[in-house]
């Protein structure tokens, strides 16, 4: 008896391991996001499907590091900013419906900002877009006051070759190989001397950080 059930035991505890370990995935015919449940839902694919390219590098053999798609930053009384990622969560769970993935992390929490929150983020991938849409809902509570969230974060970005990108400043400014480059600024758009600036559109100041730093992970954020 003990030997013949042995073997459906460890079928049955394979069988769970292995799906659980299958990445959660959006796709259509120009793009492929891959998010990982194993790694807090990092992110762990995305291919251009055109030209069958993967930006996300696997992670290297033996580097830990945080990839959390979102950092949710808490500002306490002493004015010092404590950070919570999905690795503070107790639970997380997703679900699937047409082309949006929502994934809610919940019991957010760490002893410094004594905190239960609840973060939720819902990616949407419509069939002829080759962009995908993330938003992010925080609720619950904390010790401190909700200072700033960080969604996505992407981590393992690979350099493809000659790597370009096209910042909004002035009439627009190349900066090559972004991946191993970060860039801050502070701007007014549209921008007084912008080509294509009309005086009736109001001037609003806009703060942009990019950060691509391989497999330091990236962010994109705007306040």
């Amino acid at each position: 008896m003990i030997h013949r059930a042995l073997p459906l035991i460890i079928t049955a505890t394979l069988a769970a391991t292995l799906a659980w370990a299958v990445p959660v995935e959006l796709s259509n015919d120009s793009l492929t996001l891959a998010l990982d449940p194993d790694d807090g839902y990092a992110v762990s694919s995305i291919v251009n499907r055109a030209q069958d390219i993967d930006f996300i590098a696997p992670r290297p053999e033996g580097v830990e590091e945080d990839r959390s798609p979102w950092a949710v930053h808490v500002r306490m009384a002493s004015g010092v900013v404590r950070q919570l990622t999905a690795a503070d969560a107790a639970s997380a769970s997703h679900s699937l419906d047409g082309d949006t993935l929502t994934v809610t992390w919940e019991g957010v929490r760490n002893d410094e900002t004594q905190s239960d929150l609840t973060v939720t983020t819902a990616i949407s991938l419509p069939a002829d877009s080759a962009k995908c849409f993330w938003s992010v809902t925080v609720s619950g509570r904390a010790a401190g006051a909700l200072w700033r969230v960080d969604c996505p974060r992407v981590f393992g970005v690979r350099a493809i070759g000659d790597d370009q990108m096209c910042t909004p400043y002035h009439w627009g400014r190349l900066v090559r190989d972004p991946a191993r480059q970060a860039r801050a600024m502070t701007l007014a758009y549209p921008h007084p001397t912008g080509s294509r600036h009309d005086p009736r559109i109001p001037t609003t100041r806009v703060h942009a950080v990019f950060r691509v730093l391989g497999h330091r992970g990236s962010a994109l954020r705007r306040a």
